[in-house]
């Protein structure tokens, strides 16, 4: 378990692999939402505004969740970046991500 001060002081990914968590990988899901009357304010944001919303499950070696995170940017601060490569010689239109 972890407390605010541990969470304010290392990344959640860390901590993780400090507590003897190995992990493994993610899936990850970007999408675009309107800003709703509880989230607006706190993003400075008007009512209806676009924000991208994204969500993560991080998985350990053996394939179980242990952490998930819901997180709603706003579109003018976030950078999304993706690194692709081709998969295989037979099929040149498909593309990957490879990392």
């Amino acid at each position: 378990r972890f407390g605010r001060k541990e969470l304010a002081d290392k990344p959640m990914l860390q901590l993780l692999e400090e507590a003897g968590v190995s992990v493994a990988g993610a899936d990850q899901t970007v999408s675009a939402r309107l800003s709703d009357p509880a989230t607006a304010p706190l993003l400075n944001l008007s009512l209806g505004s676009p924000l991208l919303a994204v969500r993560r499950v991080v998985y350990d070696d053996s394939g179980r969740p242990v952490q998930l995170l819901h997180g709603l940017y706003r579109p003018d601060r976030y950078h999304y970046r993706m690194h692709l490569t081709r998969a295989g010689a037979d099929v040149p239109s498909i593309w990957v991500s490879g990392r």
